[in-house]
């Protein structure tokens, strides 16, 4: 739009502001010039020309306004009339104002959505850093190849490219740690089981194997004195045979006893690591959910507050995409001096 050259002659201000159709040429040659302009919102130039002829509007606006201001104190018996044009003016102008700058308004709105959006990214790309090796390895996993699959490039972050990268590459070297100590610890909580089971069986052959080795003594401790006694007594041979066969009986029964005590023990002793083994395994499980609740707990409580104030704002007058805008940066520690109270 090429300058707008408005001058009302004071000779005909009146007849201006006072005929039917009197301002109607001054809103059309503004008009003409309105249509005729072209700018190029994508560009710095294109937007400072739109700012700039939208000035100008907002200029021929208040010159008018002046001259009916000035026109009506001086002719005090016309004041409905000139008000009437100077309130066409003031409306006409308005809108062609919000007209004009309409595309920069616009511009300007979405620039900052943008921002918002990649800030935002970068936030809970950085936030996966609190993961730690207590969580389950499968959902590790999930969320490492979800970042993964996140791409990261100039035309999605513009000028938070490099943040956004760095913050991936972070999250992603930590997830990848974090899964192979999670998956160390699965493999080392399955191994302590075995090993126990295995110590539980080994003791069970044992005591089986001491008990079969006190039997055979006792077999061999009768037999001897069964020999020496039928070489001392032979007339008694009869009467020693029957008693050595009650005494061989009762050991058998002794042993059987034994043997059985033996299977009980071990039984237990395996089914006592059986029972360590799990009730580790719960114990580690009932952390991690205690954790998980105070993490999740500690972040509705985060979110609350946050939301509390960017409400706050909106209701004195703060746009909703600036409020949580500057809730985020306060609550990231980006703003010195301010904190919010969690």
């Amino acid at each position: 739009m090429t300058e707008i050259d408005i001058v009302i002659a004071p000779e005909s201000a009146l007849e201006v502001f006072t005929a039917p159709e009197g301002m109607q040429p001054y809103l059309q040659t503004i008009r003409s010039h309105i249509d005729s302009f072209e700018a190029d919102v994508s560009t710095r130039k294109g937007r400072e020309l739109i700012a700039s002829n939208s000035y100008k509007v907002s200029k021929i606006k208040a010159y008018l306004d002046r001259v009916g201001k000035e026109l009506a104190d001086e002719q005090k018996e016309i004041p409905k009339r000139i008000d009437a044009s100077r309130k066409l003016v003031r409306d006409t102008l308005t809108i062609w104002h919000d007209e004009v700058r309409r595309p920069l308004t616009a511009w300007e709105d979405a620039e900052q959505a943008r921002i918002s959006t990649a800030k935002a990214w970068i936030t809970s790309t950085l936030a996966m850093l609190s993961v730690t090796k207590l969580a389950a390895p499968v959902d590790i996993g999930d969320m490492l190849d979800a970042l993964i699959a996140e791409e990261v490039t100039p035309e999605r972050f513009a000028e938070f490219a490099s943040e956004a990268d760095d913050a991936k590459a972070r999250a992603v070297a930590h997830l990848q740690r974090t899964l192979a100590e999670s998956m160390q610890r699965e493999k080392d909580e399955a191994e302590l089981a075995r090993l126990r089971a295995e110590q539980a069986e080994r003791d069970r052959i044992a005591a089986e194997q001491a008990e079969a080795e006190a039997a055979r003594q006792r077999e061999a401790a009768a037999a001897e004195a069964a020999r020496q006694k039928a070489e001392a007594d032979a007339a008694a041979a009869v009467a020693e045979a029957q008693r050595r066969e009650r005494e061989a009986q009762e050991a058998a029964a002794r042993a059987e006893r034994d043997r059985i005590a033996a299977e009980e023990r071990a039984a237990r002793a395996e089914q006592e690591a059986r029972d360590q083994a799990a009730r580790e395994v719960a114990e580690a499980a009932e952390r991690e959910q205690a954790e998980q609740r105070k993490r999740e707990a500690d972040k509705e409580h985060r979110r609350r507050i946050n939301r509390a104030a960017v409400d706050a704002m909106v209701a004195n007058g703060i746009a909703e995409a600036c409020a949580i805008q500057v809730v985020s940066l306060i609550a990231t520690g980006r703003v010195p001096a301010v904190s919010i109270r969690y």
